[in-house]
C-alpha cells in the first residue's frame, strides 16, 4: 500500500490465461476500456509479441511450435511486466500467462479463460489469421494447453463460451485492488 503523496510506480498486475480462442485478448481490451474509462492508465503485453527468434523456437513435425513456452522470451516479458512506467494497470494475457513461476508470483490477480476442448475445436477451425492450420497442429495446440496452459489457482475463473459480464468481473475484481 502507497501513501497518497508517494509517487507510485507499480503497476497493478493482471494475467489472464486460456486456450487459444477462450476470449483472453477480448477480455484484455474489454477491461483495458472499462479502467480507462475511469481514469485509469493501461498497458496491455501480448505474450504472442514476446518470441525468441525463429532458429529457437522449438519444432513440431514440419512446422515451429508456437504452442510450447520454450517460444516465449520469458527474460524480454518479465521486464515488460515488472518495468515501472508508471502505469496504473498492465494486463497480461497468452496461453503460456500462468506457465511461469517467477511471473506468477508478481500478478496481483490471476484471470483463467476455460472453454470446452469442442468450442476450441470449432473456433480454433474457424480461425484463418495464420492460414488454414492442420488438424493434426490444432490437435497439438490443445495438448500443449492441457500440459502448460492450465491455471488451477486462479483467482477468477471465467467460461470463454458465454459473453463476458464486464461488470460483474470488474465488481469481483474490485476486493483485490483494495490493498494496491
Amino acid at each position: 500500500m502507497t501513501d497518497k503523496n508517494d509517487v507510485r510506480t507499480k503497476s497493478f498486475l493482471i494475467g489472464i490465461g486460456g486456450v487459444s480462442r477462450s476470449g483472453k485478448s477480448t477480455l484484455a481490451l474489454d477491461l483495458k476500456k472499462y479502467y480507462s474509462q475511469s481514469g485509469k492508465s493501461v498497458i496491455i503485453i501480448e505474450q504472442d509479441k514476446q518470441v525468441v527468434p525463429e532458429e529457437k523456437i522449438p519444432g513440431v513435425r514440419d512446422r515451429l511450435d508456437w504452442e510450447h513456452p520454450d517460444s516465449i522470451d520469458w527474460q524480454k516479458l518479465r521486464s515488460l511486466i515488472l518495468r515501472e512506467d508508471h502505469c496504473d494497470i498492465k494486463i497480461t494475457e497468452g496461453i503460456f500467462a500462468f506457465c511461469n513461476p517467477d511471473l506468477n508470483d508478481h500478478f496481483d490477480v490471476k484471470i483463467f479463460i476455460d472453454i470446452p476442448r469442442e468450442t476450441f475445436l470449432l473456433r480454433k477451425i474457424r480461425d484463418k489469421r495464420w492460414g488454414i492450420e492442420p488438424e493434426w497442429y490444432i490437435r497439438h495446440i490443445w495438448r500443449s494447453y492441457l500440459k502448460f496452459g492450465r491455471c488451477d489457482d486462479a483467482d477468477l475463473k471465467l467460461n470463454g463460451e458465454k459473453p463476458f459480464d464486464l461488470n460483474e468481473i470488474c465488481r469481483q475484481l474490485n476486493p483485490f485492488f483494495e490493498d494496491f
